[in-house]
This record gives C-alpha cells, sequence and structure tokens, in this order.
C-alpha cells in the first residue's frame, strides 16, 4: 500500500468547512523567543480526559467491530501519520508584558464579531496551511486561546473563530464553540519534542478521520463536526485502545511509533475531528527557535507528516465503550467567557 495521507491535506480541516485563509505579509514579524514547555505542562487539571489511563478490563463497544473495520478500510486507503509541520497547532506563551489585540472574528455562523482584549505575543503566527490554528497560553491570567485561521501583522489581528478556555480546568470546552471539531481545547492529546525524547507519552492523542457518525458527539466531545452514518463510523469523542497484548517493541517499528503506540496502549486515542485519512498531531515546530530541527532524530525529516508503515496493527484498535450521542450539542453551545466578546 501507497499511503495517500499526504494528497489529502486539503481535506484536513478542523472544525468548520472553510477553507479560506489568506494573510498579509508577516514576515517582519520578530523572530520565536527560548520556549520552555515544561514551565506550562500539564495545562489542564486532573478531570482532563487525555490523562486517564484506560486501566485493566475496560468496557469495549459492542459495535467496536464494525467501527474498527471502518478504521482499517481507511487505513489501507490513506494510511495513518502524524501532522507536525503542517495542519496542526503552534504554540505560544503570553506573559504580564504582552500587548492585547482585538481579533476580528469572521466566520458566518461566529456568534460575536470581536474577541477582546487577547494577549498576542509580536512573533505570533499560526500554521500556515489553511487552518491556520494558533494556541495563546497566558499563565497568569491561568487562560488559553485557542484561534482558527488567524493572522496577525503585529497590529491588526483577525481570525475565523477564537474562543478561550480555563487553564484550571479539564480543557474541554463545555459548550462547544471551540476551535476544533470536538470541543476540545487545542493542545489536548498533541505530541510534545520532549515526549519522543524521553520515548514516554503519558496522555491520550487527539486524532482526526474521515469516517465518522454523524448525530453529535459522545462524551467527552461537546460538540461535531462529523458527517457519516453506518455501524462502521466513529462518534467524536469516542477513544479507541490498542489490543495492549501487543509486544510493540517486536513489530519492526522506529523509536517514535514504539513511543506512539504504547500511549495508544496505555491512554488510547481519542477522535477529536473529521477530516481525511487518520490523522495524529504533533505541537508545530515553529513554537520554538530552532524550528523543525527541534524534531530532529524524533521524527521522519523533510516532511509534514510522519507516517505509520502499512504493517502497522490496526485491525488491533478497540473501540471503548461511550454514551448516547448528544445530537443537540450545537443548539446547547455557550460562550463561557461573554464579556470578553462583542
Amino acid at each position: 500500500m501507497t499511503p495517500l495521507l499526504p494528497a489529502l491535506l486539503p481535506m484536513l480541516l478542523a472544525g468548520c468547512g472553510e477553507l479560506s485563509h489568506e494573510c498579509g505579509d508577516a514576515s517582519d514579524l520578530p523572530a520565536v523567543p527560548s520556549f520552555d514547555a515544561e514551565a506550562i505542562l500539564p495545562l489542564y487539571n486532573d478531570a482532563n480526559p487525555f490523562v486517564q489511563l484506560i486501566g485493566d478490563s475496560p468496557t469495549v463497544h459492542a459495535d467496536s467491530d464494525a467501527m474498527i473495520e471502518g478504521l482499517l478500510s481507511q487505513f489501507q486507503a490513506q494510511g495513518m501519520g502524524v501532522a507536525s509541520t503542517e495542519w496542526t497547532v503552534p504554540i505560544v506563551v503570553a506573559d504580564a508584558s504582552t500587548d492585547t489585540f482585538p481579533v476580528q472574528l469572521n466566520a458566518r455562523w461566529a456568534p460575536f464579531n470581536t474577541l477582546l482584549d487577547v494577549p498576542i505575543p509580536a512573533w505570533s503566527r499560526p500554521d500556515p496551511v489553511a487552518d491556520g490554528h494558533l494556541t495563546i497560553i497566558d499563565p497568569a491570567a491561568g487562560l488559553e486561546y485557542d484561534l482558527w485561521q488567524f493572522c496577525f501583522d503585529g497590529e491588526n489581528a483577525s481570525a475565523s473563530w477564537g474562543n478561550i478556555v480555563a487553564l484550571d480546568g479539564p480543557g474541554i470546552f463545555p459548550q462547544g464553540l471551540s476551535a476544533r471539531g470536538s470541543g476540545f481545547a487545542l493542545p489536548n492529546g498533541v505530541i510534545w519534542p520532549q515526549e519522543l525524547q524521553a520515548g514516554r507519552i503519558e496522555h491520550a492523542l487527539v486524532f482526526s478521520y474521515d469516517n465518522t457518525r454523524s448525530g453529535g458527539p459522545v462524551s467527552p466531545a461537546t460538540e461535531s463536526d462529523a458527517t457519516g452514518s453506518g455501524s462502521n463510523t466513529i462518534p467524536e469523542g469516542a477513544r479507541l485502545q490498542l489490543d495492549p497484548a501487543l509486544d510493540v517493541t517486536t513489530l519492526g517499528l522506529d523509536p517514535w511509533q514504539v513511543t506512539v503506540a504504547v500511549a495508544m496502549q496505555e491512554y488510547g486515542m481519542i477522535l477529536g475531528d473529521d477530516g481525511g485519512g487518520i490523522t495524529l498531531y504533533a505541537v508545530h515546530p515553529q513554537s520554538w527557535p530552532e524550528g523543525e530541527a527541534v524534531y530532529d532524530g524524533l521524527l521522519p525529516a523533510n516532511t509534514p507528516f510522519a507516517l505509520f508503515p502499512d504493517t502497522f496493527p490496526i485491525g488491533s484498535f478497540r473501540v471503548l465503550d461511550f454514551g448516547d450521542q448528544n445530537p443537540d450539542a450545537s443548539e446547547d453551545a455557550e460562550i463561557t467567557f461573554s464579556d470578553r466578546f462583542e
């Protein structure tokens, strides 16, 4: 099988089905300073579902086999990979000296026109492809700003959508309206370079997938952009687990693939978006001054997607039991920090 995932980049949208993302020249923005991720991690509290170990003998969903058949079919057609230099999330950190800006909100469906007083570090650059994601962490205020299709030229800021989540909460937008299709805060489930360096990921992984089940999310997701139907589809919010009895060190995998596979066994991966192929995410390297070199020796070089081999045991996943879908999630949508919008 030849993975087709890189050819499907235009399909890997996080949320809202609008591809247009054109920004002005940001080449004059200052260089990215040193970034100590350990100083801000963990981002959320212990109720964050991504840090929950699966444990022994979890209940498997009655339709797990059918859902995994759909997963296997998509894997055989399109592959599975980790997005690293495109279609993922850059993260910047604000401090007390960071200037604040209003962010104009341009999505047709946006319930507000402006997100107010956003602390935007001068070097803030979104992912340069269509999703244009950016996360801004403000540790002093205890807030995170997730932005979709963001643009900033040093003076003016806009986005198709943006929202705020508290860092001392579970990392989920409680009534949806997030910058990801499922209501999860953008950094949830992403892979950090220091995790690959240590060979250990202690959280579930977020993934996107094109065979998602319409009809609303399942907990812990709070919204859904799913589009499919049938017993082989998976609702957003569902957690999948790679068979923990597998010895993944015997599968001929690269070190980073072993690290990811073990996390899939211990914590699983949670469906967070509708998108082409089976896609996991690493923190965008433009979050660091060294850029793509931050993944040197950790992920394959010169590719936006680090692909798994076509022998990876996708058929050994299982879908853990989940509750009822919430078909009214979009009607329940509500802004938590409403005083910051106009």
